[in-house]
């Protein structure tokens, strides 16, 4: 029987800007998973806090973004992409019958995404 879990959230920043100060000011609070300048920089975090569901940790980082000094939010609002990846591992046998997952976002993280223009991916990591 395979069993689906939450793992973490990811927050995934494309720009043509330099996203420098915008990593240093989130550096207290996430872990830099990646950093990659060039004609569109790039830069992946993750957040050092355990939840239970992915709704902790968008709330978590909502709040980040939204105490960002002004410049480092207004690199923010330029960037391209702006995506908050929820990773979920599967567990154990895959055969037969689909599995399914059902995860739900409250209303107030979907404003917030909303707010923020932050855009959904899910990521299923399926391991024997």
């Amino acid at each position: 029987m395979a069993r689906i879990e939450f793992l973490n959230v990811d927050l995934d920043l494309e720009s043509k800007h330099d996203l420098t100060p915008l990593i240093e000011d989130f550096s207290e609070n996430v872990s830099i998973m990646h950093h990659e300048q060039g004609e569109i920089n790039k830069a992946s975090f993750e957040l050092g806090s355990i939840a239970d569901t992915p709704n902790q940790l968008i709330l978590e980082y909502g709040n980040l973004v939204e105490n960002l000094p002004k410049q480092s939010r207004a690199l923010w609002d330029s960037c391209s992409k702006r995506v908050l990846d929820l990773g979920f591992e599967c567990e154990g046998q895959v055969t037969g019958a689909p599995i399914s997952l059902t995860e739900i976002l409250s209303i107030e993280s979907t404003k917030l995404l909303s707010r923020l223009n932050i855009i959904i991916a899910i990521t299923i990591y399926v391991s024997p």
